[in-house]
């Protein structure tokens, strides 16, 4: 069922039309090669985020900044660093989460 309800999100309900495009050019202006790259290293460098978290790496650590400025730098060039555009991102993508986690499925929460 989860599947289903991921399937259904309406990325429309997130991003304005203009975000959208932005994003498709971003995409086309990164090129294919960049863009399958940059999708490969997000779950290494989110898995070593959890890690720090987990452990309570203090923020002042080195590689924690490291992680972050990475993080921002990945964000930042699938954004063009639109603020607005990382937001809707964020909000789209903690949807997701909570449909992964085990959230209860109703139609109107997905828009359907």
């Amino acid at each position: 069922m989860k599947i289903i309800e991921v399937m259904c999100l309406k990325p429309s309900q997130y991003f304005t039309d203009e975000q959208l495009e932005k994003m498709r050019r971003q995409s086309e202006s990164l090129g294919h090669d960049k863009m399958m790259g940059m999708a490969n290293e997000w779950p290494e460098l989110i898995a070593k985020v959890r890690a720090k978290m987990e452990s309570r790496t203090p923020v002042e650590d080195p590689e924690v900044a490291e992680l972050v400025r990475r993080w921002k730098e990945l964000t930042d060039l699938l954004s063009g660093g639109d603020e607005e555009l990382i937001r809707a991102a964020e909000r789209f993508q903690a949807r997701i989460r909570t449909i992964r986690s085990g959230s209860s499925w109703t139609g109107s929460s997905i828009g359907v």
